[in-house]
């Protein structure tokens, strides 16, 4: 629905966790929403405050998780999600938790979150990139070719001639579109995704570019941009050591950040 509707909808939760507290669902978007945001500080305050509230809860040890996985404490992150798991097994949210063992380079655990939602869309998106990073260039594309061409979650204009070794037109309109309706999305992860296709399908001029701006949108991207495979092109230049400099900062910011908090 664009910024009005997001906009209308954070509203609504915060208005509902005024009126509930204990409303975990609402806290938990809410939180989502302000690391999506790239608003670390404030979804670290709100998740210790619900993780006070309720650290029986699953879903609350998953959105913790999350706030983690954007600050690229990976290793925490998953410690929290195996928490999650261990709490309430049988919540299919868990899936997203394969996007941190991913970015740990845990491709075998990442399958075992995803398969918490075999068939769907969220698993066969990510599964295409489980494989693309695994090196099974063929075994991705048919994945990828189950998956909406036109949608910009994907990133289907832009895979499907680069894992068909066809070199990619970037004059073809819908991975123009493909680029402009991730890069003007709040989310920063979306863009380091970005970054990773077009490092991996040889633009690397574009991948820094977009790279740089998940980091800036507080994504802190390290150390998973350091062992990431399809951002292998990129690490011998000059430009990934500045932009890897800006990852170690945003992540030291938000550490600085949580032992002040933690001393009041």
């Amino acid at each position: 629905g664009g910024e009005a509707a997001k906009l209308s909808a954070k509203a609504a939760l915060r208005r509902a966790v005024a009126l509930d507290p204990d409303r975990v669902d609402a806290a938990s978007d809410l939180i989502n929403m302000e690391s999506e945001e790239g608003d670390l500080n404030g979804a670290y305050n709100d998740i210790r405050r619900l993780l006070r509230q309720r650290p029986d809860s699953g879903s609350v040890h998953l959105v913790h998780a999350y706030v983690l996985w954007y600050a690229g404490l990976l290793h925490e992150a998953a410690s929290e999600c195996q928490k999650s798991r261990s709490l309430d097994p049988g919540t299919t949210d868990l899936a997203s938790c394969g996007s941190v063992f991913m970015a740990l380079g845990r491709y075998d655990r990442a399958r075992e979150y995803l398969q918490l939602v075999s068939g769907t869309e969220y698993e066969r998106s990510n599964m295409v990139e489980v494989l693309v990073r695994e090196g099974k260039r063929e075994e991705a594309l048919q994945v990828l070719r189950t998956l909406p061409r036109p949608g910009i979650l994907y990133g289907r204009p832009l895979l499907e001639p680069c894992l068909e070794q066809h070199p990619t037109l970037n004059r073809d309109p819908d991975i123009q579109k493909l680029r402009s309706g991730l890069m003007a999305d709040d989310d920063p992860g979306r863009k380091y995704s970005l970054a990773t296709w077009d490092s991996y399908c040889g633009h690397p001029d574009l991948a820094f570019q977009e790279l740089r701006r998940a980091i800036e949108q507080n994504y802190c991207a390290y150390p998973q941009m350091d062992t990431d495979p399809l951002l292998t092109p990129l690490r011998a230049a000059p430009e990934f050591a500045e932009i890897r400099s800006m990852g170690i900062a945003c992540q030291q910011r938000f550490l600085e950040y949580r032992k002040q908090s933690k001393s009041e």
